[in-house]
């Protein structure tokens, strides 16, 4: 876990905690833990979608190269992944 996503898990703990414990609820280290998989699933799941959007724009950008390359009379340039 990086130093941000450790700071947005910190400050969530803090806020559900004192949101409980305003409520008579009892805030526990299980609810720590599922606080720190929230955050770490949401960050995962950017970046899963920032990293489809590159593969995205890398096959768009590979394309035009490939376009202009043959235009040139150069090889075309492929990409695995």
């Amino acid at each position: 876990m990086n130093s941000a996503q450790q700071r947005a898990t910190e400050f969530a703990q803090h806020y559900y905690s004192t949101a409980f414990e305003a409520a008579g609820l009892t805030w526990g280290a299980d609810n720590n833990t599922e606080v720190e998989d929230l955050i770490e699933y949401t960050v995962t799941a950017a970046k899963v979608e920032a990293i489809a959007e590159i593969r995205d724009e890398l096959k768009a950008l590979q394309e035009q190269v490939n376009v202009l390359s043959s235009a040139l009379g150069m090889h075309e340039i492929t990409h695995a992944g």
